[in-house]
């Protein structure tokens, strides 16, 4: 048997949760051999725990396990932001649809039977750590962008805090009216972005302390069109 290479600086972790040591060493050395880092959990509780101090790219779960399932794993870590959009792959001895069916309504992404085959298992891999690595890279972007909004935003001490403001009440009518989830979501973010497009307004029109000419008014109201765009 050959030692595995070890897992670049770069390399997607994946934390395998089974209760069977075979089982864990097994896929271990086959996602080590594969460039893949990988750390291990034996039961839920301690999955979960790695889950926080680790944060994995993704997640291969063992779907029966004893004193915590890999369905509450699933169903605990969906329902946290900070861990909500790790993929889960479910390994399983399972056939029946209902137990698969269980599984995707908790927000599994993806099931293998189990016994695996090696070349599925890791086309499966690779395909949703490839997901998850875009949705970083949207949540950093995100992330940059509202950050700018809010720079803008200091800028003008008469407007300061007016994005967060119109971000939590428009929420709160989001919420009152019954949007779901992902409408009142796009509606927190709306608040905090409806303003961005003044980034590219001159800053002696944006700061300017007394009244505005009609021709740097029409300046500043491009700002929503920039913002657009």
């Amino acid at each position: 048997m050959t030692n595995p290479s070890p897992a670049s600086p770069n390399a997607s972790k994946i934390l395998v949760v089974d209760d069977n040591d075979a089982m864990v060493n097994l896929l271990s050395e086959f996602l080590e051999e594969a460039g893949y880092k990988v750390i291990t959990a034996r039961d839920g509780k301690e999955a979960i725990d790695q889950v926080t101090r680790e944060n994995p790219d993704l997640i291969l779960l063992d779907a029966v396990m004893p004193a915590m399932t890999g369905y509450e794993v699933t169903e605990k870590l969906k329902s946290e932001n900070h861990t909500r959009l790790i993929p889960i792959i479910m390994l399983t001895g399972l056939s029946d649809f209902n137990d698969k069916l269980k599984g995707i309504e908790l927000g599994v992404d993806d099931f293998i039977m189990k016994p695996f085959n090696r070349l599925e298992l890791l086309t499966r891999v690779k395909s949703l750590i490839r997901v998850k690595q875009f949705t970083d890279e949207l949540e950093n972007a995100e992330t940059v962008i509202f950050s700018l909004a809010l720079a803008v935003e200091a800028k003008d001490s008469y407007t300061e805090g007016h994005c967060n403001r119109l971000s939590y009440y428009g929420a709160k009518l989001a919420e009152r009216i019954g949007l779901n989830e992902e409408q009142i979501k796009a509606v927190r973010r709306g608040g905090i972005l409806h303003d961005i497009g003044k980034i590219a307004i001159n800053d002696t029109i944006l700061l300017k302390p007394g009244p505005l000419t009609k021709e740097e008014f029409d300046i500043m109201k491009q700002h929503t069109l920039i913002g657009e765009r």
